[in-house]
């Protein structure tokens, strides 16, 4: 039976059925389709539906075709079970389980970052979710919060859409950075070839960003970004050492000196049953918590369970379907940190000389002038965008672009917080809405009625608060919209996502 309270109300213009499944509610919608809650014959689905013609695209086929060979081929608890796919009807579609719970995304958003036991849960979980992509020779590509859904039975990773096979030819154009730009790794800002470092990386912003609630390269113009993934420091403030080392590991920039997925999971094994040294102060001091004794405020369960209950949890978090490492292997430090009483003596330290060119050397220095050629990319097309807004600006009427016209998308011009949602403005309703937020801002999405006497067409601003402060607004226009009929709408503009009791006011002109 299916859930009437999962996802949000279907449009006029949505389908009932696709294949075999019988489609309720709408979870989503994309650049390549809408997501669907659907069931069929006692399955729950979250069905992805692509818009109709796009598969015409070579590239797009080819994308859509590669997430359903990824998601047969790999089968994990933390990665999104496959279920079913139609590559030749139309409109062509890809079920994968309905997982209920949040995006991390939206739970860092929402509720702030995830507490230590938490943090410690979803480092393992998407650690085991990258072994088994290693060993399928599988890399994501596109590992970010709002591909991680917090189950009961842990973090869940989703939509392999960009992901990519060793042996696969690339499916992008030469030139072109697949992903979002503030969870990307250095190799894919510098366009080099991607692997298995590559989702250790995006890992490692990830995992920053549930710690603080900001992604640790920063926010904003792509430029800036690309630039803070290639060259600066990850923005760690406000992290305990113990995550803090292991981030620094993850966040290396030289793929080759990140840890693997196996023993990222070891170490979160560790870290989560408070056996994980560190350096603690100045003079690296090393200091071990006894084995099997909890870290503070340690914890059982899934994230779901964890961010509902904050149980105590005795000892790790039980093992998952990933082989285990071998036993007999140590209990993992971090790099950096002082030997443990009865560890193995470290190697006498090599004698200064001078040291030939290998190839890691070699490689590096390749390395370096392709970042210095992406640098000098990158302020190029940030020239030609100043230069080019420049000159639009000065050929604009006067006020134009300055927050002074009565279509401006300002803040300061917003109407007086309601004390709840106006969804009517004349003849215009806003019969359904679902906020969203992604790397461009605020979105909402949803359907517009028009409950006049005749066919209108009408410029639609909605204004959105948190907490009776403005967020900014969006904006969309609806055309020719008979009497009586409802029209879906996805608006954007310059409001921002920010934590807090969202309201929503409705003006069309």
């Amino acid at each position: 039976m299916a859930d009437p309270t999962v996802g949000s109300a279907l449009s006029m213009h949505d389908p009932r059925t696709v294949g075999p499944w019988q489609i309720h509610s709408r979870l989503g919608a994309g650049g390549m389709g809408v997501v669907f809650y659907a069931t069929a014959e006692g399955a729950h689905a979250a069905l992805k539906v692509i818009r109709p013609g796009l598969l015409d695209t070579p590239g797009t086929r080819d994308r859509f075709r590669r997430e359903v060979e990824v998601l047969r081929t790999v089968h994990d608890e933390h990665i999104c079970e496959y279920l079913d796919a139609d590559l030749a009807s139309e409109p062509a579609w890809l079920a994968l389980e309905y997982l209920g719970g949040p995006v991390l995304r939206d739970e860092v958003a929402e509720n702030g970052p995830l507490d230590e036991p938490a943090w410690w849960q979803v480092a393992a979980d998407l650690a085991q979710a990258l072994s088994v992509l290693a060993r399928a020779r599988v890399t994501h590509r596109d590992l970010k919060p709002g591909n991680v859904i917090l189950t009961d039975r842990g973090a869940v990773l989703i939509d392999f859409g960009i992901a990519n096979p060793e042996d696969a030819t690339s499916l992008t154009a030469t030139g072109l950075v697949t992903g979002s730009p503030a969870w990307l790794s250095p190799e894919q800002a510098n366009l080099e070839p991607t692997g298995p470092a590559t989702d250790i990386f995006t890992l490692g912003s990830l995992l920053a960003f549930a710690a603080t609630g900001r992604p640790p390269f920063g926010e904003g113009a792509s430029v800036a970004v690309l630039m803070s993934i290639i060259k600066r420091d990850p923005d760690l403030a406000g992290i305990d050492p113990v995550r803090e080392s292991l981030l620094r590991r993850l966040l290396a920039k030289d793929p080759a000196e990140r840890p693997t997925a196996v023993e990222v999971l070891e170490m979160a094994r560790a870290g989560a049953a408070g056996t994980l040294a560190i350096p603690v102060a100045a003079d690296a001091t090393l200091v071990e918590r006894p084995a099997g004794s909890p870290a503070a405020g340690a914890s059982s369960g899934g994230p779901a369970a964890i961010l509902a209950g904050r149980a105590t949890m005795p000892g790790p978090p039980p093992a998952r379907t990933t082989p285990a490492p071998p036993p007999a292997r140590p209990t993992p430090t971090l790099t950096g940190a002082p030997r443990v009483a009865g560890a193995p003596a470290p190697p006498p330290p090599r004698t200064a000389g001078p040291r030939a060119v290998g190839p890691r050397t070699a490689a590096a220095q390749r390395r370096r002038a392709a970042r210095r050629r992406t640098m000098l990319t990158l302020l190029a097309i940030a020239t030609i965008v100043l230069v080019g807004w420049l000159v639009v600006r000065d050929r604009l009427p006067a006020g134009a672009g300055d927050g002074s016209g009565s279509s401006s998308g300002s803040s300061s011009q917003a109407p007086p917080a309601p004390s709840s949602d106006q969804l009517r403005d004349g003849d215009w309703l806003l019969e359904s809405y679902r906020l969203d937020n992604n790397e461009s801002g605020l979105v909402v999405s949803g359907t517009v009625r028009n409950r006049g006497a005749e066919t209108a067409s009408a410029d639609l601003t909605v204004w959105v608060y948190a907490d009776g402060k403005s967020l900014g607004s969006v904006q969309s226009t609806v055309s020719d919209v008979p009497a009586g009929a409802a029209v879906p709408v996805t608006m954007r503009g310059d409001a921002v996502w920010k934590p807090g009791t969202k309201r929503v006011v409705l003006q069309a002109d």
